[in-house]
C-alpha cells in the first residue's frame, strides 16, 4: 500500500501554453520557430531531390554513354542517390540526415548559382537538426501544430494586455 507524502512539494504539469508537452517544453518560441522552418526546408529539399531524380534518371535512360563525358551508370547512380535523399527527407530516419547532406554536396555541382543556394539552405537545415531525424524525431505535423498553438497563444495574450487610450 503506497501513501502519498503530504510534505512533498506540489507539482504542476501545466505550462503557460496550455497543457504539458515534454517534447517541446525545452524549446522557447524562437527555437521552435527555427526548427519548424528547418523542417519545411528539409521537405522542400525532398521535393527538389525528387524532381532531380526524375530528370537525371530520364536523361540517363534516354541518352547513350557515347554522347556523355560520364558513363550512363555513373549518372544513373547519382539519380539513385538523389532518390535515396528524397526518401530520407520525407521519412526522416537516422540515415536520412546523412543522405541529405550528401545530396547537398552533389547539388553544389549542379547549375552553379541555383545549386549553391540549395546546398547552403540544405546544409543549414540538415546539419544542426538532429532532433528532426531518427526514431524519436519531431515530426513536421507535430512541429506545425505546436508552432501554431504557441503563435495563437501569443496573439491571445497580446490582445488581453493591450491598453487603448492613455
Amino acid at each position: 500500500m503506497s501513501v502519498e507524502n503530504p510534505y512533498k512539494n506540489p507539482s504542476s504539469e501545466i505550462n503557460h501554453y496550455g497543457g504539458s508537452d515534454d517534447k517541446f517544453d525545452q524549446y522557447n518560441d524562437d527555437e521552435l520557430k527555427l526548427l519548424f522552418r528547418k523542417s519545411k526546408v528539409i521537405g522542400a529539399i525532398g521535393v527538389y531531390a525528387t524532381i532531380g531524380t526524375i530528370a537525371i534518371l530520364a536523361a540517363s535512360i534516354k541518352m547513350s554513354s557515347n554522347n556523355l563525358p560520364l558513363p550512363n551508370y555513373v549518372i544513373f547512380s547519382i539519380g539513385i542517390l538523389f532518390l535515396i535523399a528524397a526518401f530520407g527527407s520525407f521519412t526522416r530516419p537516422n540515415w536520412g540526415r546523412t543522405a541529405g547532406i550528401i545530396f547537398c554536396a552533389l547539388t553544389l555541382l549542379n547549375i552553379p548559382p541555383i545549386g549553391a543556394i540549395i546546398s547552403i539552405l540544405g546544409w543549414s537545415a540538415f546539419y544542426p537538426s538532429k532532433v528532426l531525424f531518427g526514431k524519436n524525431r519531431f515530426r513536421h505535423s507535430e512541429l506545425k501544430a505546436k508552432y501554431k498553438a504557441r503563435e495563437s497563444a501569443k496573439k491571445a495574450n497580446n490582445g488581453q494586455h493591450r491598453t487603448f487610450g492613455a
